[in-house]
């Protein structure tokens, strides 16, 4: 895959760390939006992609990802600036495939860009049915009823939708019955696979993830999610094993039972 970041930090202002936190350390964008919340736009980001892809040294572009570290349909950098729209337009000119991972909402423009390309498919996030959690933990995110319809609306153009219940907080979204609530409405408006995962923390931020966690109330869960978060790997800490079996095979059940193939990203 070749990684397609034109925005480089998030209008979403998740609680749980993302893939900015963890690079902040060495790249001064994510620094950037982590210190200062300042997110950076590569305005030339569709020249500098025609120019990497007409690269006579180039030997092979094997598949698009929009976008590893931050949402490529946000607001409202996307609809101002569409950098996500003419990088897609790019790929499709080029016949390269490519994959897209949202929690917005997809404009028509772009859907009707998409329709009709066999070499697409969409993700769309969603970890809850309780907007409280959402407006806590993804509080720039639009609602989950929206990105259930912009799911659909995704799927009868034609192109393949992937539900992500990625990732799972634990003591938060973890219980049964939200899981299979989100599975069922998700296979309802065209899923028909789901990739799922357990929130890692970043050791270095996790007194960040406390004060937030207070901020909200919810100080009282922290000595619980300190006996969950035991496994220390490379600076990461992971939910201890017995705790993730437990919910990963709970998921699978819930899938299977639904219609929905299932995938871990972990």
């Amino acid at each position: 895959r070749f990684l397609l970041n034109p925005y480089r930090g998030c209008t979403h202002k998740c609680l749980y760390p993302c893939y900015t936190c963890a690079f902040s350390s060495f790249n001064s964008y994510y620094r950037l939006f982590w210190e200062k919340d300042i997110p950076t736009v590569v305005i030339n980001f569709p020249e500098i992609l025609i120019k990497e892809l007409d690269d006579p040294n180039l030997k092979f572009a094997a598949w698009g990802y929009l976008s590893p570290t931050t949402d490529p349909f946000q607001k409202p950098l996307e609809p101002h600036y569409e950098l996500t729209y003419k990088i897609m337009k790019i790929l499709i000119e080029k016949e390269l495939g490519f994959e897209f991972i949202t929690k917005s909402v997809p404009g028509k423009k772009a859907i009707n860009l998409l329709q009709g390309y066999p070499y697409v498919f969409g993700q769309f996030t969603i970890t809850s049915n309780d907007e409280e959690f959402r407006k806590i933990f993804e509080p720039g995110t639009v609602p989950y009823e929206d990105r259930f319809e912009a799911m659909k609306n995704v799927h009868d153009a034609g192109i393949p939708v992937i539900l992500r219940y990625d990732p799972v907080e634990p003591l938060f979204n973890d219980n049964e019955e939200i899981i299979k609530d989100v599975f069922s409405r998700a296979y309802n408006n065209g899923a028909r696979h789901v990739i799922f995962s357990i929130s890692d923390k970043n050791a270095r931020y996790w007194d960040v993830f406390e004060d937030n966690l207070r901020k909200h109330q919810f100080g009282h869960f922290i000595n619980d999610l300190k006996s969950i978060y035991i496994d220390k790997q490379a600076g990461e800490l992971h939910a201890e094993i017995k705790y993730r079996e437990q919910i990963i095979e709970k998921a699978i059940t819930i899938a299977n039972k639904i219609g929905l193939t299932f995938a871990l990203c972990m």
